[in-house]
């Protein structure tokens, strides 16, 4: 293994041509400017290097993968600063992933809310623990959903997709598996080796 690249708020390491990128902001990884801004130059960093074939994305915390947007980013801000926020998430993001190259895979956890399941359904598939959740709040803080409308209908279908992002209604990890959100689900203490064999698999199939 190399040695761990510390950014603000994640963890980069590089074992058996695998990039790790685990977010460790406390208490639930709640995304503000700066820890978007290391997860896009972790994307950058996993892209150009030759020697990582396929990239994870997890968290530090057993119950959390990412709690969504920092809330605090928009009381009393102005809208230039969100504005700001959603290009880095949404914009950026989403293109380092579509120009990525390599396989990405989110290893979730525990539970991913609003952004954070952007930052998961972003990667090319999802392995999650069995103690994982998912679920989309925004509609209880007035805040609209807007990627979810774009990608989640295509994902599981127009009538369950709205189902959720009109109650907000969080959905287990085996359910979110039954629709097709995640590609697979097991014990909590194998998610990150499982998300890991994976990988080494869409390795195999690159080299």
């Amino acid at each position: 293994m190399e040695d761990v690249l510390a950014f603000r708020h994640l963890d980069y390491a590089v074992t058996d041509r695998v990039a790790e990128i685990t977010m460790r902001r406390a208490p639930v990884n709640a995304i503000d400017h700066a820890l978007i801004e290391d997860i896009n130059d972790a994307y950058r960093r996993a892209k150009v290097d030759p020697g990582v074939r396929a990239v994870i994305l997890t968290s530090a915390f057993e119950r959390s993968f990412s709690a969504g947007m920092d809330l605090a980013m928009i009381r009393g801000k102005r809208g230039l600063d969100l504005r700001r926020y959603l290009q880095k998430l949404y914009l950026e993001m989403h293109d380092l992933q579509y120009r990525m190259g390599k396989p990405t895979i989110a290893a979730l956890t525990g539970a991913a809310r609003a952004a954070g399941v952007t930052l998961a359904v972003s990667c090319d598939c999802i392995v999650a623990s069995d103690t994982a959740s998912l679920g989309y709040p925004e509609i209880a803080v007035g805040v609209i959903p807007a990627m979810h409308f774009v990608h989640l209908p295509r994902q599981i279908g127009r009538h369950k997709a709205f189902e959720l992002l009109f109650t907000g209604k969080p959905i287990g990890a085996h359910e979110a598996c039954a629709m097709g959100l995640v590609n697979q689900v097991v014990p909590a203490a194998e998610v990150k080796s499982a998300a890991r064999s994976l990988d080494l698999r869409s390795l195999n199939a690159l080299t």
